[in-house]
């Protein structure tokens, strides 16, 4: 039995990238659970209603000539690693409360100390993986910086300063 279509009328488009911007693509695709095919359906229909809802033209009309469309999926994407970012720091934040609740629960000062090493244990290794991950979207973004129009890179810097601050808050 053949398995049903996604689409009604599909068209391939061949379509070539960096092979670490394919294995970025295919990370993320994994963690959504879909294939790599439909998250670049869904990166081009963001920048497609971004573009219209701009108010600068319908999709069909031709891009100004100062849009990169490979720019729009990478900033695209950057935003939404932002946004999952974010979410990240928040649930690793209250995950540490509830550590350390946990570890001002034991019945003794024996079993405060053991739960506190284990705490801090956890924490040494999660919130160095929070700091190379913000490193991470960071220097991402330092990369694409230059080709964004100065507003736009503008605002992802004082995101990026804002959650950084979260961290360092923690």
């Amino acid at each position: 039995m053949a398995r049903p279509k996604q689409l009604n009328n599909a068209k391939v488009v061949p379509l070539v990238l960096e092979g670490d911007l394919y294995e970025q693509l295919k990370l993320e695709a994994s963690r959504m659970s879909i294939s790599v095919s439909s998250l670049v359906r869904q990166i081009v229909m963001n920048y497609l209603n971004s573009y219209k809802n701009a108010g600068e033209g319908s999709p069909g009309d031709p891009l100004p000539d100062d849009v990169d469309p490979l720019t729009e999926l990478d900033l695209q994407y950057l935003m939404q690693r932002i946004s999952r970012y974010e979410d990240y720091v928040d649930a690793f934040a209250k995950k540490k409360a509830k550590w350390e609740e946990w570890v001002n629960q034991g019945k003794d000062e024996f079993s405060r100390k053991n739960r506190k090493e284990q705490f801090d244990k956890w924490y040494n290794k999660e919130y160095s993986d929070l700091y190379d991950a913000w490193y991470n979207l960071r220097d991402r973004f330092e990369r694409l910086r230059r080709k964004l129009p100065k507003q736009k890179a503008r605002e992802i810097s004082k995101k990026l300063a804002e959650i950084r601050k979260k961290i360092d808050n923690l």
